[in-house]
């Protein structure tokens, strides 16, 4: 059964149709461990360079030894300094202030005017300025967990290292032992002049203080006293409150006499609310007189009569001597309120008025008060520290003389022969991390910076093709025949398993009689196109079908040095009229292929493949085979792969593994669609063996031998196969 001839009855399955170019795709990153895996060497070699430098530096520098003293460091004497709450502590900063002192002029440079110091090796080096050398090589430290103090000297002869440390040590003593005074009579003088100054301060504290209250005796300051400044406030605003109660009173019973003085009703409930009415009580009692008399007159009298007309002009008489009364009370009542309302008003101001002072001398004396307990407060500190320090000169025993400190040489510096500089394991770590992260540096930068293209899957995702198949690295072919056609010769090897999978790829890829015609093509020169160009038609040829590979590369020909065929004869020969396709066609060892070969290179490729000419070739070779399988040119360097594939059913390209890079790649996918090219897909070619990021690992051990036999087996020239065992040839170009 052949190839495309496969049962129509079964399901056809279009070829993946390549979706619009997505920029991530194309932006496709690497796994940055595997980018700097496949970088390892560098790393490596960065490590070894490191390292090797991390040896000579060792080798080179010169030795440094070290000899340590331990001292510890006893405090004496009176502790002098309090604060007003109570003692002070230790200061933590003592120790780490003594090993500044150690390491300074005052100590070092006695040690520098040592004759047997002047001796050493190291002063004859550093003469000029030997204590400067000392301060760089001395450490003096404290202890972690306890109050030990380690001095080390280090120079380049460990015997001079432990006498240097012991005569710093030797130096610190004498200097202690030059500071040593009676530390009894300086601290009691000390003591005596802050208790001097402090008494002083007490005195012009308790003066200002008496100065204070005399400038300021309108205030009482004394404690427990009540003050009459508040006192007077109190009772001005006391007496504002009761004022302002009268007031609302007597403006209310003015209201009420005005509005009486209009209305009789009103006038003569007032009346009777008032205590000094005597008079007006005299002239009622004499109207009720009048009017019984009158009553009795009026039974005895005619109207008319004169003693009946004298007794009413007396009642009229004394009922308007009674209106006159009251409205004259009336007057008085309504001018009396009036005049104490606003007495009322007068005296509300003024109390108004004095409050406000009052206010005013409240807040200055609460400035005065703060003053004033401020003074009190100064003069109780003053006198509780002169109390201490009385306590303190009391107990200062004056025979008694004290050093402040005393130095306990804990243990002597001794030689120590081994030395401490260059500290080996120290900088051959340090070496080692630089070399690695160099190392892994330039590996990544390496990594990033390398267009081209290391895995299957990097493949796929930067063209957005299927992977039709991978061809491994062909081994011990190292001429164009033998690499062409590596099927024919080595069936039972890999590499042809490889060109069978892709020929598979190829006859369900597409559908039955829709791909007559074949291209192969790729970016670039040497990714190895023509070799699968010839393998894919001796592979198609042994599945039945009739084939004819094409050379269509008019630029560099390969076709004919692959199956050793004359060139004067060709397809450029016919495309010229001067040979017909009979003459022109050859077959080969390969039963169903036959080969049209290039012929002689014309001046003018691109038109002769453009023209009429080639359509009418083309044309008539697809009626003679199953399948026309086309070798043509790169696609970046010339434009003939473009006309050839726009001719062409389908096409495939090749890319060669970790040469071809991921522009050409893109730039040959989109140069070959602009032209209406249909791509099956990619095969990559020359994978190196034992990586499998291609998809398959192969070794020289790993061979296909479904049904073909052992591993020692004929190819289809007789030739026994030396695939197993033997050592893979070095890379070349492929064609």
């Amino acid at each position: 059964m052949t190839g495309f001839n496969r049962n129509t009855s079964m399901e056809y399955r279009p070829p993946e149709q390549p979706h619009p170019q997505d920029p991530n795709q194309e932006a496709h990153r690497r796994n940055p461990l595997r980018g700097i895996w496949q970088q390892r060497w560098i790393v490596v070699g960065m490590l070894i360079v490191a390292m090797a430098a991390g040896v000579i530096y060792i080798l080179r520098a010169t030795p440094i030894y070290q000899s340590a003293s331990r001292i510890s460091i006893d405090q004496n004497g009176t502790r002098v300094v309090r604060d007003i709450d109570g003692y002070v502590g230790p200061n933590p900063n003592f120790l780490v202030t003594q090993c500044q002192i150690i390491k300074s002029r005052a100590i070092l440079g006695p040690v520098a005017e040592r004759a047997d110091v002047k001796q050493m090796a190291c002063f004859a080096a550093n003469k000029e300025n030997f204590v400067g050398y000392l301060q760089s090589k001395i450490y003096a430290e404290p202890g972690r967990r306890d109050d030990i103090i380690t001095v080390a000297v280090k120079t380049t002869s460990a015997d001079e290292a432990a006498q240097l440390t012991n005569f710093v040590v030797e130096s610190y003593q004498d200097f202690l032992t030059k500071q040593k005074k009676n530390v009894a009579s300086e601290t009691l003088k000390a003591l005596r002049d802050q208790k001097n100054a402090i008494d002083e301060e007490y005195d012009k504290t308790v003066l200002a203080k008496k100065d204070f209250q005399q400038k300021n005796s309108l205030f009482s300051f004394s404690d427990g006293s009540v003050n009459p400044t508040y006192t007077r406030l109190n009772e001005l605003m006391s007496a504002k409150t009761r004022n302002s109660i009268e007031m609302y009173e007597a403006q209310d019973n003015y209201d009420q006499a005005k509005q009486a003085m209009n209305d009789p009703a009103k006038m003569e409930l007032l009346l009777d609310t008032l205590p000094n009415r005597s008079a007006s009580y005299e002239i009622k009692r004499d109207m009720r007189d009048q009017q019984m008399k009158l009553a009795g007159m009026q039974g005895s009298y005619l109207p008319g009569s004169t003693m009946l007309s004298g007794a009413q002009s007396m009642l009229k008489q004394l009922a308007e001597e009674m209106q006159e009364e009251d409205k004259k009370l009336a007057t008085a009542y309504l001018a009396e309120t009036e005049r104490k309302y606003k007495a009322c008003m007068t005296l509300d101001g003024q109390l108004s008025k004095d409050i406000g002072e009052q206010q005013h001398l409240v807040l200055d004396f609460n400035g005065k008060a703060a003053e004033f307990q401020a003074l009190e407060s100064r003069i109780q500190s003053l006198m509780r520290r002169s109390d201490d320090y009385e306590m303190q000169i009391r107990g200062i025993n004056l025979t008694e003389d004290v050093s402040p400190m005393t130095v306990n040489v804990l243990e002597m510096a001794q030689p120590d022969p081994i030395a401490v500089e260059p500290d080996q394991a120290k900088i051959m770590f340090q070496a080692l991390l630089a070399g690695l992260a160099l190392g892994v540096g330039l590996g990544w930068l390496r990594d990033i910076t390398d267009q081209r293209l290391r895995s299957a899957d990097e493949i796929k995702a930067v063209v957005n093709l299927p992977i039709l198949g991978v061809v491994p690295h062909i081994q011990h072919a190292r001429t164009p025949s033998l690499r062409g056609m590596q099927l024919h010769n080595d069936p039972m090897s890999d590499v042809a398993e490889a060109y069978r999978t892709i020929r598979t790829a190829v006859y369900f890829g597409v559908p039955h009689g829709t791909a007559k015609t074949l291209l192969v093509t790729s970016p670039a020169p040497g990714d190895g196109k023509t070799t699968l160009a010839s393998n894919l038609a001796i592979a198609m040829a042994q599945a039945g079908n009739k084939i004819l590979l094409v050379d269509a590369d008019f630029r560099k020909p390969m076709q004919h040095k692959i199956f050793e065929l004359e060139k004067k004869i060709g397809l450029s020969s016919v495309l010229a009229g001067e040979a017909d396709l009979a003459h022109a066609i050859h077959k080969t060892a390969v039963n169903g292929l036959e080969v049209l070969p290039c012929g002689p290179i014309p001046a003018n490729p691109s038109e002769i493949l453009n023209s009429q000419m080639f359509a009418d070739v083309l044309s008539d070779l697809v009626t003679r085979y199953d399948h026309v399988v086309i070798d043509s040119p790169p696609v970046m360097p010339v434009t003939d792969a473009r006309i050839l594939a726009a001719s062409c059913d389908c096409t495939i390209l090749a890319l060669r593994a970790e040469k071809s890079t991921r522009k050409s790649a893109v730039y040959a996918r989109d140069t070959l669609r602009a032209v209406g090219s249909r791509i099956l897909g990619v095969v990559v070619n020359d994978v190196p063996r034992k990586k499998g990021i291609y998809g398959y690992y192969y070794t020289e051990a790993e061979v296909y031998t479904y049904g073909y036999g052992a591993s020692n087996r004929k190819g289809a020239n007789g030739a026994k196969s030396k695939t197993n065992g033997a050592e893979t040839a070095p890379a070349k170009e492929l064609v």
